[in-house]
């Protein structure tokens, strides 16, 4: 399976259309190397634009669940955040 992870571009150079060239890349290499899925990762659903741009190439919409780690230090820094912000 190949995974993409972030793929961008400059705005400057939109007008090129870079990210279309990267993906098309991306999912002729994987299909020379016979893999069987290409996942375009995770996009928000109220980014439509990014949601028709991937469904362009034929990705379909999957859930799936993501696993994170959130440091002591992050919590601390989001409660102090949260106290802060009520005075």
């Amino acid at each position: 399976n190949l995974i993409f992870w972030i793929n961008a571009s400059l705005p400057e150079f939109w007008k090129h259309r870079p990210n279309d060239y990267l993906y098309w890349h991306q999912i002729k290499w994987a299909y020379s190397q016979n893999l069987d899925y290409v996942n375009f990762g995770s996009t928000p659903e109220n980014n439509k634009e990014l949601i028709r741009f991937k469904q362009s190439f034929g990705a379909e919409k999957k859930y799936y669940s993501i696993y994170v780690y959130h440091s002591f230090f992050l919590k601390l820094k989001q409660k102090l955040n949260k106290f802060f912000n009520k005075q």
